[in-house]
This record gives C-alpha cells, sequence and structure tokens, in this order.
C-alpha cells in the first residue's frame, strides 16, 4: 500500500492534505476520511470545527466532479489534525511539519 494523499504543514501553520491519482493496485487517498476523523476528534473535545473557517474543502485538480480533494485545516487546529493522522495513518509523512512551540526556559518577555 502507498499514500498517494500529500500533507504538507505550510508557514503560516495551516496543514494542507490533497489527494494525488491512484496508479497501481493499492494505492490510498485518504483526504475526505481523514477530514471526517479530525472532525470526530474535535467533536469529543467540544470545540467547534466550522467548514470555511476552520477547514476548507476543494476539488484537488480543479474538476468539478473529483474524487480527489484538499482540505486545508487552519493553524489553530494542525497540531490537533497532525496527531490524528499520525495515530490513523502510520508511517505517513508530513513535510514541513512545525515542532510543538512550548516555553522551555520560562522567559516571559513582557
Amino acid at each position: 500500500m502507498k499514500y498517494k494523499t500529500t500533507v504538507e504543514q505550510q508557514r503560516d501553520g495551516s496543514l494542507v492534505m490533497k489527494d494525488g491519482a491512484r496508479e497501481a493496485i493499492g494505492d490510498m487517498t485518504f483526504a475526505y476520511h481523514a477530514l471526517l476523523a479530525i472532525c470526530d476528534d474535535q467533536s469529543s473535545k467540544k470545540n467547534a470545527f466550522v467548514n470555511g473557517k476552520h477547514f476548507f474543502v476543494e476539488s484537488a485538480d480543479g474538476r468539478l466532479n473529483s474524487d480527489r480533494l484538499k482540505v486545508t485545516i487552519s493553524k489553530e487546529f494542525a497540531q490537533d489534525a497532525i496527531a490524528v493522522l499520525k495515530n490513523e495513518y502510520p508511517g505517513l509523512e508530513i513535510k514541513g511539519e512545525h515542532p510543538v512551540q512550548t516555553n522551555t526556559t520560562n522567559f516571559n518577555p513582557t
């Protein structure tokens, strides 16, 4: 099995999943199912997760009736989405993944 959906964290912190073309038996695209898992995760946390505000869905290839999707998750939910993806799709490579920013020095600049 080979994943044909690419996942990339953008410079602005948002996360983009884009389905590629399946070329062989066993190739797998998962943007739609991943979005459902991310929505379920946010629902279980009692977070509002709204299409057009927190995530965006469009055709990956520009065609109106395409089974290939491009899903963008806003930066506020990107780390939660990455955790879900790593759990659901073992071995998935997330390009440009930003490490979680933590204040380990307890430095307060204000």
